[in-house]
Formats: structure tokens, sequence, C-alpha cells
């Protein structure tokens, strides 16, 4: 908890912008996802609270796999009406609809763990922070859990300090068996979580709920309003009306 509350500090002190490319998996309804990766650009709210001048925004560009590559979500806090704006991309005839939804809506959601809103380097850290907190109160008589710093591990050829949580036994309210953060130990911030679930049968190795590994992390690199702009001549939203999420329910039985 102490290095947590440390690495949230400083990126709430530190950092007011960054870029990397985020390499990500889940577990939905038990079953594995495949590997996405998408290029993110993330601009957090202006420090002195003020929303007009710079609201908290993210730009997701995916790559992989090729169901949604050259999909492209779009989220500017108070801006159009609270919702996101989500090009298709894939390889249908409708990969160029644009379609506005709200972030935490269920089609929004669907295949994900989390919505746009809660992505990044800064949510990784304070999820940590909030199930230790938890699980302290659950773990508080037995006293089961194991915690384990690993000096100099590696994420892409970079050295990291790697903070292992573990609970050996399966009880009632915990959520992960297993849990893993990487911590760069050039800038502090954190680059890879992974999450685990319990085996299915004695001997197994642990099953993989999500992880996210952020590679390629620059930060403060002075994004501006056009990195958060529909209109930027890079992105490929449709210029017009954007349909709604109603309008593109066709494509509701594909991985989102």
């Amino acid at each position: 908890l102490e290095i947590a509350h440390q690495t949230a500090e400083r990126i709430d002190r530190e950092v007011n912008d960054y870029t990397c490319d985020l390499v990500m998996r889940e577990r939905i309804r038990g079953r594995l996802s495949n590997i996405y990766l998408a290029q993110i650009k993330l601009r957090f709210q202006e420090r002195d609270g003020s929303t007009a001048a710079k609201p908290f925004s993210v730009y997701l560009h995916f790559a992989a796999p090729s169901k949604v590559k050259g999909r492209e979500v779009l989220y500017v806090h108070n801006q159009n009406d609270g919702k996101l704006l989500a090009r298709n991309g894939g390889e249908s005839h409708l990969k160029d609809i644009t379609i506005s939804m709200v972030p935490n809506s269920k089609r929004a959601m669907r295949g994900r763990h989390y919505p746009v809103t809660e992505i990044g380097i800064e949510n990784i850290i304070e999820r940590l922070i909030e199930e230790a907190q938890r699980t302290m109160q659950i773990d508080r008589e037995r006293r089961e859990c194991q915690v384990r710093i690993i000096e100099n591990a590696r994420i892409e050829g970079r050295l990291c300090r790697c903070v292992q949580v573990r609970f050996p036994e399966k009880r009632e309210n915990l959520k992960f068996h297993l849990v893993r953060v990487f911590l760069d130990n050039e800038t502090g911030l954190p680059i890879r979580y992974a999450a685990y679930s319990w085996p299915r049968e004695a001997g197994a190795a642990p099953r993989l709920i999500e992880e996210y590994t952020f590679l390629n992390l620059k930060v403060n690199v002075g994004l501006s309003d056009t990195d958060f702009d529909r209109e930027n001549p890079t992105y490929n939203f449709y210029s017009g009306q954007e349909a709604s999420a109603e309008a593109a329910h066709p494509q509701s039985n594909q991985d989102n």
C-alpha cells in the first residue's frame, strides 16, 4: 500500500499527459480474449480543477486484432453530451461507421472489464489501492496474504520492480488469487498489471483474468486539444452526424 500510494501521488503531482502502446487481454464470461493492441493518448484534467481549459481526454487507435484494426475511440470529459465516439474499424463494410454512446453503457462495455474513462496507468494504481484496502479487512484475522517484492524483473527489456500479492486459499469475497504490478525502475511508473484467479485443480497454473502492459510510455509530451479533436486530419471519424448506438445494432454480434 505504501508503494501504491507513493506511485499514485507521483502520477498526480508530476504527470500531465502521456502516450503509449497498450497490450491487453481480458477473460470475459470465462473465455480469454484475443490480445488487443492500441495506441493511447491520454491527458489528465488540468490540476487547478478547471474542466474548461483541459478536461480529462483519451484517444485510442487499435492496431490488432484484425477484426478491430483501425478502430478509434475518443472521449473528452463534458463534451459530446458525456458520450464517447467510436469508429468501428475492422474488415467489414461497416468499418467506417462512427457511433456515439455512453462510456459505461452495455454496448460500450461489451468485451471489456472497464470503461474508457477508467483506462490508463493511474487507474491501475487506484484499483490496486482499493482492492488492497478491501482485502486487508477480509484477511485481517487469517493473515494469509503474501506480499513479495521482486527486484530486476524485466518487461520488454526494461528493468522493473515487481510487487506481487498472493492469496493462497480461495476465500469468499476475494477477487484474485495473484496480482502482479511492474514499476519501471527508471520512471517509477507502472507499465504492467496482471491478475489471476485460483487454479481449477491442484498443481495447475493460475488462470489469467486480465493483463495490461503499457509499452513505449512517454510522459508529458504536450498533448493539445487537436489530439482530442474528432476533426484531427490523422483520424478517421465520420465528419457528419454520427450513428447512434441503436443504429449500429447489427454489429452487436462482434467482439467490441
